[in-house]
Order: structure tokens, then C-alpha cells, then sequence
């Protein structure tokens, strides 16, 4: 890499510890983030603790963090997918709406025909609104329906 000028000089002294790590990437864009900090270190500047910080939120999220499990989760055995750091939905739902080519309207939920909440197969899916799909629960736990 070439030796850094400076203009490029000055923006890092006056850049470094106000911006976070894919910042000054942006900033620096024909550098390598490990280059950014060897100049830093080499000028004898540091980042501040607000930017330390937002920098170890920021590589936690999503894929860059530790515990991500390729943004799908099991919660009360229904499969649940990532949309956004902090926004999870039903797979079922997501699947559904693909074969629709539409959102679900708030009348409407997903059943799963097998009881199986983990088969999404678009075969085992059906559309259905809140109070039939209600009562058929309420049917089949009384046992007037059998499956």
C-alpha cells in the first residue's frame, strides 16, 4: 500500500476517535481497517470510550456477532428468523406469504396441518383466520375432531 499523505494524515488525527470502525473505512476506502490502526497507534491517537464501545455493539449484531445461528431461533417450538437486529418473525408466516405473493392480513394466521410446528413445507401450511383456526384447536382438544 502506498505511504499515506497528508491530507489523508489529517483526516485520520481529526476523524480517528470520532468515528466508528466501518466509518473510517468508508473514509479510508483503498485501506485495510489494520493499516487505519497501525497509523493511529503510529501518531499516537486513540479512540474514546463512546466510540470503543459502539464499535464492540456494532460487531455483536447480527452475523458479526457470537451467538448467531444463521438468524433462525426456536422459541415455544415455532422456527423464528432474523429480519433485523431486532425484529424476529415466524418462518411459517414468511413462507406463506411468499406462496401468496402478499403480506397476511391481521385476520389471517398459518396452520400446520401435521401439528408439527417445524414442518414448513408449503404442503403442510394452510390458510386460515384466527377464529377457525382457534376452534379447531378447542375442537380437537375436546376430542370431537380426530386428526
Amino acid at each position: 500500500m502506498d505511504k499515506w499523505n497528508k491530507k489523508e494524515i489529517d483526516l485520520l488525527i481529526n476523524n480517528y476517535n470520532k468515528l466508528t470502525n466501518e466509518e473510517l473505512l468508508n473514509l479510508f476506502p483503498n485501506r485495510t481497517f489494520l493499516s487505519i490502526y497501525k497509523k493511529a497507534r503510529a501518531l499516537n491517537i486513540y479512540k474514546n470510550k463512546n466510540i470503543e464501545f459502539k464499535n464492540r455493539s456494532l460487531a455483536r449484531i447480527g452475523e458479526k456477532g457470537a451467538n448467531w445461528k444463521g438468524g433462525k431461533a426456536f422459541k415455544n417450538g415455532y422456527i423464528y428468523i432474523t429480519i433485523s437486529p431486532n425484529r424476529r418473525r415466524f418462518e411459517h408466516d414468511i413462507i406463506m406469504e411468499k406462496y401468496l405473493g402478499r403480506c397476511l392480513t391481521k385476520n389471517e394466521c398459518v396452520h400446520h396441518i401435521d401439528e408439527n410446528k417445524q414442518n414448513n413445507k408449503i404442503k403442510n401450511l394452510q390458510l386460515t383466520t384466527w377464529s377457525a383456526h382457534s376452534t379447531h384447536h378447542n375442537l380437537k382438544q375436546k376430542g370431537a375432531i380426530k386428526l
